[in-house]
């Protein structure tokens, strides 16, 4: 299982979104990990902020079963 928490994951969900200079590559290597889990992962479990606050202080969290994904 892996929980990931809205403010670590957003900004490579942005599509406009790109890495500091000189640390793109490992940008775009968090970005295609978080495509692949939120593509292939198989949610099992979140928590919604309520009402939302789009804050850092209780952001949604996702729980992702990853047993069945492989590394590529």
């Amino acid at each position: 299982y892996l929980a990931v928490a809205e403010p670590a994951y957003e900004r490579f969900l942005l599509p406009d979104s790109t890495g500091k200079t000189g640390e793109e590559q490992l940008f775009e290597h968090h970005r295609r990990f978080y495509n692949d889990l939120f593509s292939r992962g198989q949610p099992v479990w979140r928590s919604d902020p309520d009402p939302p606050t789009d804050a850092y202080v209780n952001p949604r969290i996702l729980v992702f079963r990853v047993a069945d994904l492989r590394a590529r």
